[in-house]
């Protein structure tokens, strides 16, 4: 006998549900990018880019190993240049 219950963990919300739903749907994709050391930290870099021919910008996020706190976010436009 099999039963389905939500969960209990809280439901995302507002922009990062809509991430998500893109990731889940496949219209972005996340891909591991390498690793780093931040401010001591070792963190694994996370790429997030549009899934259709890689066009349109990309984020970079470095992600605590320890924590999963995000430690530094690039913003990379569709030419290549660093955004911010």
């Amino acid at each position: 006998r099999w039963i389905q219950r939500d969960t209990i963990m809280p439901r995302p919300q507002g922009r990062i549900a809509d991430v998500m739903r893109r990731l889940y749907s496949g219209e972005l994709r996340a891909t591991l990018d390498g690793q780093d050391t931040i401010a001591g930290r070792a963190a694994d870099i996370v790429r997030v880019e549009p899934q259709k021919n890689g066009r349109g910008p990309s984020r970079r996020f470095w992600v605590d190993r320890s924590t999963g706190l995000r430690l530094k976010a690039e913003e990379i436009g569709a030419n290549g240049r660093l955004l911010s």
